[in-house]
């Protein structure tokens, strides 16, 4: 494995414990070491007496190591072209969609689902994974089902969370 290869999976690990870290139930349901330190259940209100930190709080911080070792190694790679600069603006636009799918279809967004909501978050990450993600063992015959997949199963889901609401 080569060092971006290795930057790359810190970088999704990252970005997988900051969706989990966001949908955190609240209410004490979770243990201490769960949540921000400063911020424990069941409350959840900021207090500065406890020090230390917790595995959410050190999630944004690899993050932004991870970034920041891959940028100049992204552009040191590749000149600036028309094509590079239409491929930045098109995973820009697909990572702009999946943060608002991700915030409108936020178990916590979804009260009178109950715990179909729970369930609901869980495939939806499943789905995403399955019409965003790529694996690099996969052949493009695979790489192909599993995204029409992800993509049927995504709007199945928006569907069902859409009518559900109605009710």
């Amino acid at each position: 494995m080569n060092r971006s290869e290795s930057i790359d999976i810190l970088r999704g690990c990252a970005v997988v414990l900051m969706v989990l870290s966001g949908v955190l139930p609240f209410g004490g349901a979770l243990p201490v070491w769960m949540y921000h330190a400063q911020v424990p259940p069941p409350l959840h209100k900021f207090d500065p007496s406890v020090a230390g930190i917790t595995w959410v709080d050190l999630v944004f911080p690899f993050f932004l190591f991870a970034m920041g070792a891959a940028v100049p190694m992204a552009f040191s790679a590749k000149s600036l072209t028309i094509n590079t600069l239409k491929k930045i603006f098109q995973r820009v636009t697909i990572l702009l969609v999946f943060c608002i799918l991700v915030w409108q279809l936020n178990p916590l967004r979804l009260p009178t689902m109950g715990g179909w909501a729970n369930i609901l978050g869980i495939l939806m990450f499943g789905f995403f994974f399955l019409a965003f993600g790529k694996v690099s063992n996969w052949t493009q015959k695979q790489d192909f089902f599993a995204k029409i997949m992800g993509w049927m199963g995504f709007v199945a889901m928006c569907a069902w969370a859409i009518l559900s609401e109605k009710k």
